[in-house]
């Protein structure tokens, strides 16, 4: 068995039974189905064995239950074939309603967070309370100290507009590194307020590239490039890949990226929506 550190930070595993509740109401062709034991045995026949993964809300899901439904079927891999998926550890993170976000749900000792799922949202429809009504608050709340909030929408200022009604104490991702549109480049005002709230947090996270953002230069760019002064170096992984905005270095490095992102991949953009 290959010895190795491999994480892997945003992935979905859901069946064609979590596919059938949204069968015939999208108005694009449904993913293939993606199951941890197929995940799972495609990385070790070539030799990985992650320590950790992700699985997150599937945002065309009606609710998380293939989420914790993961849990289950590593269970029983682990069962069956414990000197290959023993070190295995899962979580998940589970959709962000306060309806379906329960004490019960987030109190699974693998859920690690709730994702808000806002797609095409334009920032004019997140009002200043949207996130600040009672049952939000209460939903946030149920929060354990490691969980945290994890924002995807497809414009800067509606990312902005949902961070700044999170309470400081909340760890966020953003996903997609914010998203970017190729048409308004790297100095997009609003993608810059979103760098200088999540630097002036100090506890926000950029996720990415994903299947809309990753280009294999992109991947190179980003894995070489930190400050040579260690307080300001940029924190990234590959695939899924998590980056911090820590000081200048951070920031450049985002704005970098986010411009060849957008010359790049901008296209990609307009596939499936996870």
């Amino acid at each position: 068995m290959t010895e190795n550190l491999s994480i892997d930070g945003h992935v979905h595993f859901f069946t064609a039974s979590d596919l059938a509740a949204v069968e015939g109401q999208l108005p694009y062709l449904l993913p293939s189905p993606h199951s941890l034991s197929d995940y799972l045995a495609d990385l070790a026949s070539a030799g990985i064995f992650p320590k950790l993964l992700n699985n997150v809300h599937l945002s065309i899901l009606p609710d998380s239950s293939n989420v914790f439904a993961s849990f289950d079927e590593l269970a029983a891999l682990k069962a069956k074939w414990p000197e290959r998926y023993g070190d295995v550890r899962l979580v998940g993170t589970i959709k962000a309603d306060p309806a379906y976000a329960t004490v019960e749900r987030l109190s699974h000792p693998d859920v690690f967070g709730i994702r808000i799922v806002l797609h095409d949202a334009p920032p004019e429809s997140i009002s200043d309370r949207a996130y600040r009504s009672d049952d939000w608050v209460a939903l946030i709340g149920r929060l354990r100290v490691q969980q945290h909030v994890h924002i995807y929408a497809k414009e800067a200022e509606t990312n902005l507009r949902v961070l700044r009604q999170m309470p400081e104490t909340i760890r966020v991702v953003i996903d997609h590194l914010g998203s970017c549109h190729a048409e308004r480049g790297a100095d997009e005002p609003s993608y810059h307020a979103l760098l200088e709230e999540a630097k002036r947090r100090g506890n926000v996270w950029f996720k990415g590239p994903g299947y809309r953002t990753s280009t294999i230069s992109m991947m190179s760019f980003l894995s070489c490039r930190q400050s040579s002064r260690p307080s300001e170096r940029t924190a990234f992984c590959s695939r899924p890949a998590t980056l911090r905005t820590l000081g200048r270095a951070a920031k450049a490095t985002v704005l970098q990226a986010t411009s060849i992102l957008c010359r790049r991949s901008n296209s990609r953009r307009r596939s499936l929506r996870r």
